[in-house]
């Protein structure tokens, strides 16, 4: 990712470039060092297990033998997670043309090599993207199924994982196509580089075989798939001060409220003045935090659909009579408990805001480079235990032989930790729709129909209920345990899927 300011030495930058750096610098970065998400060989089988006690039990076993910092959800319950997404993305390509409307597996695989052979044949191919896909467990799970369930549409499918991490990029292409006997090779490649970057989708693609596919028709409606990487998507700090000075800083009075003499400032980060080569992790000796007013475009564009949230849920018919109201209240939540306010969404007293930046600028980049493409995302829109203060604050930690590590703050040494945040789906969402309305309207104008649009979010259960394999033999879903427990459903409760 490009730094929006000067790197360090004696210049700061804002706090997503620092996360971008910490997290996907090529030499040094988190995910650059190592594949710190690990995948289940054989995977578990819920139908042997009797209870809700003997599935935790089991993956706690799977931690421990493998040693790995994560294990996702689309790697514990593989294959039946790649199933269920499988099955959506299907259903939605196909019902474009009223092809299929089952969501049965065997139902489905009827109506899609029978009756409807002519319909599918003329079916344009279904073209996925999957942005950060860990260890291809899910591309693999995807192409599977579609291969058993609708070979027809696994013949012209397109499948294309974008992947920053070198390490992972070849760990998929190992996992999806070599290890499958290469049944995916003319289905499947990978694309170095950041999906959030323009350049990275006009690269020619990174493939080893000899006859690639073209991905570059830039109007095609295809699917964007992202799981567990909107946590890792670098964000910005924001906070709202009244001061007039601040050490250090300079304030300009044109970020003022007039009313309340306040403003709101934008975190940078720079080396610490008595950093010293002292590697002891301390935020003191490496890193220092300053603010000055807002002043990069999407920070002021993701914290205005923050204002304008916080307005429609104070039911607020006017913006611009709220935009006067909320720097007071925001100060009196401040003012709580010695200078410390709660966050209302995460439990967290502050009056910082980490906003989804790394977010937005994927958005954007998205509707320039597939304007016809649908999102489907899935990440954690709660984190437990964060210690970090903040509204959506993150969770900064490691795995060292085994046992987990979690630090107090970010302003680690870049690559050390992990850094993820929980995801505000409902911002996210309207985020999203305000970049589909400005391309629907930018579309008009050039003739390419926008793309997108009308973002919802729900919980994984909800999604899964809907779209999970059922074992129709035994008439419950195949990650049901014997005592009827279904983690899929049940366990990871604070999930949540943002489709477009």
């Amino acid at each position: 990712m490009k730094p929006s300011r000067a790197v360090f030495g004696t210049q700061s930058r804002l706090l997503r470039d620092f996360i971008a750096d910490s997290l996907y610098n090529l030499q040094y970065g988190y995910f650059s060092k190592q594949a710190p998400v690990g995948f289940l060989n054989p995977p578990i089988d819920f139908s042997t297990l009797p209870s809700r006690a003997a599935y935790f039990a089991e993956v706690q076993r799977r931690y421990t033998a493998l040693q790995v910092a994560w294990l996702t959800p689309t790697e514990i319950f593989s294959p039946h997670f790649g199933a269920s997404i499988a099955r959506y993305l299907t259903t939605q390509h196909l019902s474009n043309s009223n092809t299929v409307s089952s969501t049965n597996n065997n139902n489905f695989k009827a109506s899609s090599t029978s009756t409807n052979t002519g319909n599918e044949n003329a079916h344009p191919p279904l073209i996925i993207y999957e942005l950060g896909g860990g260890t291809g467990t899910l591309a693999r799970d995807i192409l599977n199924w579609l291969r058993q369930y609708a070979p027809k549409v696994h013949a012209t499918c397109q499948y294309t994982c974008i992947e920053i991490s070198p390490t992972l990029a070849e760990l998929q292409y190992t996992r999806v196509v070599v290890e499958q006997g290469g049944v995916h090779e003319h289905q499947f490649q990978v694309v170095r580089g950041d999906a959030a970057e323009i350049e990275t989708w006009e690269k020619e693609t990174i493939d080893r075989r000899e006859n690639v596919l073209s991905y570059r028709m830039e109007g095609e409606p295809c699917f964007v798939v992202a799981m567990e990487v909107l946590d890792n998507l670098p964000h910005d700090k924001v906070i709202y001060s009244t001061e007039k000075t601040s050490a250090g800083n300079t304030f300009s009075s044109s970020t003022r409220d007039e009313g309340n003499g306040g403003r709101w400032l934008e975190a940078s980060v720079a080396e610490s003045f008595g950093n010293t080569g002292d590697k002891s992790n301390s935020p003191a000796s490496l890193y220092k935090e300053i603010y000055t007013p807002v002043n990069d475009p999407l920070i002021h564009r993701c914290l205005q659909t923050w204002l304008e949230r916080e307005a429609t849920t104070r039911n607020e018919h006017e913006l611009s009579s709220f935009l006067k109201s909320i720097f007071q209240k925001i100060i009196d939540v401040v003012a709580v408990d010695g200078g410390v306010g709660t966050s209302r969404r995460h439990g967290i007293g502050s009056s910082a805001i980490f906003l989804p930046t790394g977010a937005l600028r994927l958005f954007d980049t998205l509707h320039k480079v597939r304007p016809n493409h649908r999102l489907l995302a899935a990440d954690f829109d709660f984190l437990p235990e964060t210690v970090i203060q903040g509204e959506n604050a993150p969770l900064v930690a490691t795995t060292i032989d085994g046992v987990t590590k979690d630090y107090g703050s970010y302003l680690v040494q870049p690559g050390v930790a992990d850094i993820f945040f929980p995801s505000d789906f409902e911002l996210l969402a309207r985020l999203y729709d305000q970049r589909c309305k400005t391309q629907s309207r930018s579309g008009v104008e050039r003739g390419v129909e926008g793309g997108g649009g009308g973002a919802r979010y729900m919980k994984s259960k909800d999604f899964f209920e809907k779209w999970a394999e059922v074992d129709v033999n035994k008439k419950r879903r195949k990650t049901r345990c014997r005592d009827g427990y279904d983690p899929l459903l049940e366990d990871y409760s604070n999930t949540a899927f943002l489709v477009s």
